[in-house]
This record gives C-alpha cells, sequence and structure tokens, in this order.
C-alpha cells in the first residue's frame, strides 16, 4: 500500500493496548511460538489496567530502537503507524455484522508500515 510495505491492526476503543498504540508513531507486532498458546489466551481476556498481565504472563518487554516487544517472540514487526480509522457501520458488506458483533464500540483500523523484520533463530 502506498509503495510501502504493511500491516494491518485493528483495535476495539476500550482495549488498553489501544491507549498506547494512539499514544505513540511506532508499535510492534509480535508472534509468540505456539507453545505461548496459554498465555495468548491469558492475554486476550486479562486487561492490563487491572493486573501486570504481561509479567503475570511470563513475557520479556524488551525494546528496538525504542519500541517495545516481547523478547519470547520468534517473529516481530517494528512497524510506524501510517493511517487510523474507526469502522464506519455503514460500510460493512454483509448483513448482520454490525448486530451481532458491536454495540457502537467499533474497532479502529491502523495501517502500518513494516520498518523492521525480527526473527528469532
Amino acid at each position: 500500500m502506498w509503495g510501502k510495505d504493511v500491516a494491518f491492526i485493528v483495535l476495539r476503543p476500550q482495549r488498553y493496548t489501544k491507549e498506547f498504540v494512539d499514544a505513540s508513531d511506532s508499535l510492534s507486532i509480535c508472534v509468540l511460538p505456539e507453545s505461548f498458546r496459554k498465555e495468548y489466551s491469558y492475554l486476550g481476556s486479562v486487561s492490563g489496567r487491572d493486573e501486570d498481565k504481561i509479567a503475570k504472563a511470563g513475557l520479556t518487554v524488551v525494546h528496538a530502537d525504542e519500541v517495545p516487544y516481547f523478547e519470547e517472540a520468534n517473529t516481530v514487526l517494528i512497524c510506524r503507524k501510517l493511517y487510523a480509522q474507526p469502522y464506519d457501520p455503514k460500510c460493512f458488506t454483509v448483513d448482520g455484522i454490525d448486530e451481532k458483533w458491536y454495540e457502537n464500540d467499533y474497532h479502529t483500523m491502523y495501517i502500518c508500515e513494516v520498518e523492521k523484520v525480527l526473527i528469532k533463530k
């Protein structure tokens, strides 16, 4: 997109992660090994507002170019935000998505330029 390698992410407005993404020009997308399936589930079910879920999941935060990521990840995309827009329910092309999945808490979509890829060997 726009001559760049990009990644798309979406976040609901109530997610604590969204506050961090909105406050910074850069972010990381981390892919943990399959052995972290239990941790993935935990991270998705508990808010970082309520507890230090990163520490409880046994993950270690490190930085690349001042962008935080998880040391345990086997692949990390270091990205720069290019675009952000909340979903518009008028743009859904399939009936029922709005009623089934949303209560006026539409995801925000971010398009991010992939600036660096870190791969653990």
